[in-house]
């Protein structure tokens, strides 16, 4: 299992599924090619992955950022008078999840 990054202080993961439906693809090329030199300020170039899944004309875009505007201006980059959709979750990177549930006595509940 890939050891986790360090995130810069005050930044938090992410994660984006870009999707898109086969007759946009000449759209989608255009706008998913160009993310990576628009990176809006907040969003750390250094955490970016992304991962095409074959044959699903769907783009896994990972990162970091510091800022829910950031992640809404690089959502909008590529979304904004586009029928591609943007997923974006907040994501925890799983060995944290795991160290959590390890500090979480087994058959407690946290309350939220």
């Amino acid at each position: 299992m890939p050891r986790p990054f360090d995130l810069k202080p005050g930044y938090y993961h992410f994660v984006i599924n870009f999707s898109w439906d086969f007759s946009e693809d000449a759209e989608a090329l255009q706008k998913l090619n160009q993310i990576f030199d628009q990176l809006p300020e907040g969003i750390d170039r250094t955490s970016i992955q992304s991962f095409y899944l074959t044959g699903a004309r769907t783009l896994l875009f990972v990162g970091a950022t510091k800022s829910a505007l950031s992640l809404q201006t690089l959502c909008a980059s590529v979304t904004f008078k586009s029928a591609i959709r943007a997923d974006v979750y907040h994501a925890v990177e799983v060995h944290e999840v795991r160290k959590m549930m390890k500090e979480t006595p087994a058959g407690k509940r946290r309350k939220a």
